[in-house]
């Protein structure tokens, strides 16, 4: 595909998006009552935005940190909401990697999702090996989404064990944007015009990657715990080099809040409404 645009089918989408819940499992079980309410609806709430006679697609992703400390039940917890909410991915956050690595990659043994961070790269012996993944595409309707993870870049500033975090290998941002730019080419190589990323890099790095990234669509962010309740130019909503519109989303911090984002694209991929 090269530079020459790739054009798709025009889709219509509806994510789900949650992140830094820190194990907080009353807010799991209020934020799993609306999963159900999500799931059971072509879109959810009562609005016209969607074309109800055309596909609507369905994502439910996580932005990192839905994990909090060594605690081995509260992290089982986790693990099993996030299996049964239907979760297709959740970014590395810093609480991720609370734990002793190998019992953490025990723990999560038996999840559904993935764990994703193009921008870490695990020494070879590493447990965090058996955990990680770095992207993936999911189709839905005949759609392809390109969906990429990134773990944050001051990962060792908030670790307990940051002796352990050092053989994660997180990029620092200019290698972070690197990382990010190989997979989307991959994704490119392979007719993906719809790329979102899960994103654990705080909102100032969210925004460099928005403005300074291009074909990313969407970033599903967190770690800064920012409530961004509107769309404002500037703020959540930049252009990107190609000046493609692309769409930040934070709801804030320990799961008083989830993310419904209805988004329409055209057949260039890119975000219409």
């Amino acid at each position: 595909y090269g530079d020459s645009p790739i054009r798709t089918n025009p889709a219509q989408l509806s994510l789900f998006a949650l992140h830094d819940f820190h194990g907080q499992d009353i807010r799991m079980e209020k934020a799993y009552s609306i999963i159900n309410e999500y799931d059971k609806q072509d879109y959810f709430g009562n609005n016209k935005f969607f074309d109800t006679n055309k596909p609507i697609d369905k994502l439910k992703l996580a932005s990192g940190d839905m994990f909090l400390g060594e605690n081995k039940k509260e992290l089982a917890v986790v693990n099993e909401f996030l299996n049964i909410a239907g979760i297709l991915a959740n970014a590395v956050g810093n609480h991720e990697c609370d734990n002793n690595i190998d019992e953490f990659a025990e723990i999560v043994k038996s999840r559904n999702y993935k764990f994703l961070a193009t921008n870490m790269h695990p020494d070879k012996d590493s447990a965090m090996n058996d955990v990680l993944s770095k992207s993936f595409i999911v189709e839905s309707n005949g759609n392809k989404y390109g969906i990429i993870g990134l773990a944050p870049i001051d990962i060792e500033a908030h670790m307990k064990r940051p002796h352990e975090v050092k053989a994660f290998n997180v990029s620092d941002l200019d290698d972070t944007v690197e990382d990010l730019q190989k997979d989307i080419s991959k994704m490119k190589n392979q007719g993906v015009n719809k790329i979102i990323l899960i994103s654990h890099l705080g909102l100032e790095n969210e925004q460099f990657i928005a403005q300074n990234v291009s074909d990313v669509d969407v970033i599903l962010g967190g770690h800064t715990h920012n409530l961004l309740k509107e769309v404002k130019e500037g703020e959540n909503l930049f252009r990107s080099p190609k000046g493609e519109p692309v769409l930040i989303m934070q709801v804030g911090r320990d799961g008083e809040h989830v993310g419904i984002p209805n988004l329409k694209f055209n057949e260039l991929g890119q975000i219409t409404d």
